[in-house]
């Protein structure tokens, strides 16, 4: 109301101060005529004498107070003729007020019209003085409160999705020539005064595409004289983007129009309210919750989208309906018993259930809202599906059931306090430990149980876990049936109030302590120990500077080994192939030669022909397994495929002597083909590979072997698979498995790695990986030497 009555003060204002410059320029002599500005007002405007009679007044006076002209008004004394009895008093020390120099201002009194009816109107009076400063009369100006009444009923929305509109709006007032030159206004932008204002033009105050409507308004006000209306957008007397409806009205003079009276509304919030009224519509009607309106007899007269997929019936269907038919807990008694609360309350949150047009049958929260528009009485019910919600708080229910028995049943004393500290639960182990049962202590104090902690440090924590919403904890000592108890007591904000843990700490502490004595006399002896310990921390530093130089002497002994061990294996290769040649050579020649002559041995001894021809038999025989086995160890010593065809046919040659001797199915890859390799590398992987097929010979009780030889750029890969028992961990790191570790050492001699993985009745796996010089004998890439 207090907005209310300063919006009708501000207009009050803004017409009065143009009134009060019209009746000064008409006291001065001014151009423009008093009579002809006020006629064009719908604002009650006279003017008052010093003898208090009325000296002039406008048609607007004249006819809200149902006289037939003006004239008839005219040496009447104001008060009695204008004021309704009761407002006679208050008229007249308002019209002693003007008289002593006091304006007067947004008076609210009651008239009197000529029939005798009353209404309200606000008054506002200004003082014309003459050139000699001296009170000459008064002007006095009335606004009809019953136009706000209409304007109120027009602005006013009977429903919650509106939002109460401005109960007024100030007006803009301005008068302006032919060319829209501002004359007279009743308000002035920020940092000018109305005085300064004139001379403006009116097109100034609107956007450049608006002054064409205010050009097309003014022709058409000018040369027919008559009213225009037009809408346009700008700063205004604000300063600031506005809509603003104009309504334009002629002034005449001399029986021509002379100006144009302009009167401006602020149209903007209104416009802002248009738009905010269009999306409150439009999030109404596609809101997901159900939304209907009904009349006092509960029949439904608007529903949104919501309504009609929750209860399954069409928009026109539902209109038909009225709520009884879907909400069966009402009758027509219990609905004009509702309507009777609702009417009283204006708001009403009930719960039912509805029931839709396929049967289905479902919980619902109703919020209804209380309205009433142009007199009739309405019903505004948001209605919200709370099937979840129910099963929600079913399960609540249960849930609790559960922290009931759990809380318990926990050893630690627990209890719940509101934010009162008054005991909301309370376990069993509180009860044993206090001997308060719980219902003693549900609904006392925490100072009631425990009076000691008032107004101490844990008053103060409890206090503290209630305003910052943060847990506490603190170590306390309480006695209970003169037994002292130590305890670790945690502190938990929740919705309600405090959770308390509480635990027993008595025994843990004696333990600590006991644990301290300890701690303090172990202390002592890990002092001494630690004197002892230095003493043979540096006897030790000695031994390990020793022992590393042990070691370096060991590593350099190793290095040492090791090229002696292939100078060796040089030399015993060197020695192997020129046994091997002289085995073959010389010795195979010398067999032969002696085989040729045993066989000219029958040409020379004729008579004892049959005698010689079986001793013969026999020496061939053993000159030819001589022979072969002169061959066999020539190759087992250095087979000469190794030095004239390159590693992959010795490998193959070898693969199928190992096949011949064992009776062992073999696969054999080899990739390229042609492998050609240094003879220091064919001489390890050949040897490696005999170790491998007499090892598998020996001990792999296998029936198949896969081997595979690859050569890459920079590497060459021997993989040899068996599908015997496979070779023991232990065996493989064995010392005394000396065929192993010569094969290993040999690898090692030209940098490469043997890998040994055997599985139990699965196999074994050995791969012989040995980097190799590139093609054009450069350095092998960083890496391929670990």
């Amino acid at each position: 109301m207090k907005d209310e009555k300063k919006t009708k003060a501000q207009l009050l204002d803004e017409l009065m101060a143009l009134r009060g410059r019209v009746v000064q320029e008409h006291a001065d002599g001014g151009d423009c005529a008093f009579d002809a500005v006020i006629d064009s007002l719908p604002l009650m405007v006279y003017k008052v004498g010093l003898d208090g009679k009325i000296m002039q007044c406008n048609r607007s006076l004249a006819e809200n107070l149902e006289f037939k002209s003006s004239a008839e008004l005219i040496g009447k004394p104001v008060v009695e003729t204008i004021f309704a009895p009761a407002s006679r008093e208050r008229a007249v020390v308002m019209f002693n007020r003007w008289l002593r120099g006091e304006e007067v201002r947004d008076e609210e009194l009651n008239v009197v019209t000529r029939n005798g009816d009353t209404f309200q109107v606000l008054v506002d009076i200004s003082t014309v003085y003459d050139t000699e400063l001296q009170p000459v009369c008064a002007v006095a100006c009335q606004l009809d409160m019953r136009r706000f009444k209409e304007i109120e009923d027009e602005l006013s929305l009977s429903s919650e999705r509106l939002q109460s509109l401005l109960n007024s709006i100030p007006d803009y007032v301005v008068i302006v020539n032919r060319t829209g030159e501002i004359q007279l206004v009743n308000q002035a932008p920020p940092g000018k005064r109305i005085d300064e204002v004139a001379g403006d033009n009116i097109r100034n105050y609107v956007y450049k595409k608006y002054q064409r409507v205010i050009d097309n308004s003014l022709e058409k006000v000018f040369e027919t004289g008559g009213n225009d209306f037009c809408e346009v957008e700008g700063p205004g007397f604000k300063e600031e983007n506005g809509w603003y409806e104009i309504r334009m009205g002629p002034i005449y003079r001399k029986g021509r129009v002379e100006y144009a009276l302009m009167v401006g509304r602020d149209e903007t919030n209104k416009k802002q309210i248009q738009e905010q009224l269009k999306f409150t519509e439009f999030s109404v009607e596609r809101s997901a919750i159900v939304t209907f309106w009904l009349d006092s007899n509960g029949a439904v007269f608007r529903v949104n989208d919501a309504a009609c997929k929750g209860l399954g019936y069409s928009r026109e269907e539902l209109l038909t309906l009225s709520v009884r038919d879907f909400d069966l807990s009402w009758s027509r008694e219990e609905w004009l018993d509702f309507w009777r609360k609702l009417t009283q309350k204006k708001h009403l949150q009930t719960e039912t259930h509805y029931w839709s047009k396929d049967g289905r049958i479902f919980p619902v929260e109703v919020n209804s809202n209380y309205f009433e528009y142009k007199g009739e009485s309405y019903c505004f019910i948001f209605a919200q599906d709370i099937g979840l919600r129910k099963e929600a708080e079913e399960a609540l229910k249960k849930s609790e059931v559960r922290y009931r028995h759990l809380a318990n049943s926990i050893a630690d004393i627990f209890f719940a306090l509101d934010r009162d500290l008054r005991f909301t639960f309370w376990n069993w182990a509180s009860e044993q430990l206090t001997g308060i049962s719980a219902r003693e202590a549900l609904g006392r104090t925490l100072f009631e149980i425990f009076p000691v902690v008032r107004g101490d440090r844990v008053h103060r924590l409890y206090m503290d876990v209630l305003e910052t919403g943060k847990p506490q904890n603190y170590d306390e000592e309480y006695t209970f049936n003169d037994l002292k108890y130590f305890f670790e007591i945690c502190l938990y904000p929740s919705s309600d109030g405090i959770s308390v843990f509480a635990r027993d700490c008595t025994d843990k502490n004696k333990m600590q302590s006991e644990l301290k004595r300890h701690q303090d006399k172990l202390e002592v002896l890990v002092g001494e120990r630690t004197a002892r310990l230095k003493a043979i921390n540096k006897r030790l530093e000695l031994e390990i500077i020793k022992r590393k130089q042990m070691e370096k002497n060991l590593r350099g002994s190793r290095s040492s080994l090791r090229a002696l061990l292939e100078s060796i294996e040089s030399v015993r290769e060197d020695e192997r192939r020129a046994i091997a040649r002289e085995l073959h050579d010389e010795l195979g020649a010398m067999l032969t030669a002696l085989k040729m002559n045993i066989n000219l041995l029958p040409n020379q001894l004729e008579d004892a022909r049959n005698e010689i021809a079986a001793f013969k038999e026999n020496l061939n025989m053993h000159l030819d397994n001589a022979i072969e086995e002169v061959r066999r160890i020539s190759k087992e010593l250095r087979p000469p495929m190794l030095d004239e065809l390159g590693l992959a046919a010795a490998i193959r040659m070898q693969t199928r002597e190992f096949h011949k001797r064992s009776g062992i199915a073999c696969n054999l890859e080899i990739i390229p083909e042609d492998i050609v390799l240094d003879p220091k590398y064919s001489t390890v992987f050949f040897r490696v590979y005999q170790e491998l097929l007499t090892n598998i010979a020996r001990h792999a009780q296998a029936t198949e072997i896969w081997v595979s030889l690859k050569k890459e750029p920079y590497r060459i890969t021997l993989a040899v698979v068996d599908n015997g028992v496979g070779i023991p961990q232990k065996k493989i790191i064995d010392p005394s498995s000396i065929g192993l570790i010569g094969m290993q050492e040999r690898v090692h001699l030209v940098k490469g790695k043997v890998i040994i993985r055997g599985k139990k009745n699965i196999g074994t796996k050995v791969i012989v990986s040995v980097p190799i010089m590139g093609e054009l004998g450069s350095d092998l890439p960083g890496g391929l030497n670990d």
